[in-house]
């Protein structure tokens, strides 16, 4: 059975998702990346689950040409 939980919860559980799934591509990638989006996108890490559009728009600006179709799924 699925149960509700509140937003700021889940906006929570998105983040640690992220950071988690970020820093398996490597040590330290969740917050390489975060400073490239807060560069070029003016968005923050904590911003990234209320803006999911511009983190996304972010991770395929810097993984674009990667030569990894996983990235191009993004």
């Amino acid at each position: 059975m699925l149960t509700s939980i509140d937003q700021p919860k889940f906006n929570q559980l998105l983040l640690d998702s992220i950071v988690e799934g970020l820093n398996e591509l490597g040590e330290d990638m969740y917050k390489t990346i975060s400073y490239h989006i807060k560069q070029k996108k003016g968005l923050s890490g904590d911003e990234f689950v209320t803006n999911i559009e511009i983190f996304l728009d972010g991770l395929r600006e810097i993984f674009e040409g990667s030569g990894n179709p996983r990235f191009n799924h993004v």
